[in-house]
């Protein structure tokens, strides 16, 4: 596993080295990691003031839509939420295992130059159940504060030809400026070894 994971560091480097570069996938877009084990699509992502954090709502760890959502989740003061969602598929021809912290870390990187990779979290669909996928904060801060009972870590054994399709919501609160004076956006996901053009 620690051969798959510096194998996934590098190819993340490699993507920063592409930036600007044309073929770069863009979003709604679905390309394979640089190891040939995941087929994955980004659907969504954009910059949202709270997310709706209640577990029994069908918008889950989604951007609240409603003043009725009582459980959500907001930013720091000067911050602000850059939400994404994204769906994808085994396709590796060995059976591998997933350790979860070694997948969905997201990164923001801003006018080519600022990186933002912390105070993030995801979370990720089985079998109609939510589970953390990756997280940087606390989860007994989700816990103590939102209410959360239910959402808990989930380690998965991905095995080939399996065409379970797994969806994965995730924020990452980065400074304010990012939204209100916009610049070229760029977004990968530790996942995929990609990076995501955001226009």
């Amino acid at each position: 596993m620690m051969k798959k994971i510096i194998a996934l560091f590098f190819s993340l480097i490699t993507t920063f080295s592409l930036v600007g570069c044309s073929n770069s996938p863009h979003l709604g877009d679905i390309t394979v990691d640089s190891n040939n084990d995941f087929e994955v699509k980004l659907i969504s992502a954009e910059f949202v003031d709270e997310i709706n954090m209640d577990e029994n709502d069908e918008n889950f760890f989604m951007p609240t839509t409603s003043d009725k959502t009582k459980q959500t989740l907001k930013p720091s003061d000067g911050e602000v939420l850059f939400h994404y969602t994204c769906e994808y598929k085994y396709v590796g021809t060995k059976e591998l295992k997933d350790h979860l912290h070694d997948y969905a870390k997201p990164i923001l990187i801003y006018d080519k130059e600022y990186q933002f990779n912390e105070n993030y979290c995801s979370v990720r669909n089985v079998d109609s159940k939510w589970y953390y996928l990756s997280s940087d904060i606390e989860t007994d801060y989700f816990k103590k504060k939102m209410g959360i009972k239910n959402t808990t870590f989930y380690d998965s054994t991905y095995k080939p030809l399996d065409d379970t399709i797994y969806q994965v919501r995730g924020f990452i609160s980065v400074p304010e400026k990012v939204k209100l004076e916009p610049k070229s956006l760029e977004f990968c996901l530790y996942l995929m070894g990609q990076k995501y053009i955001i226009e």
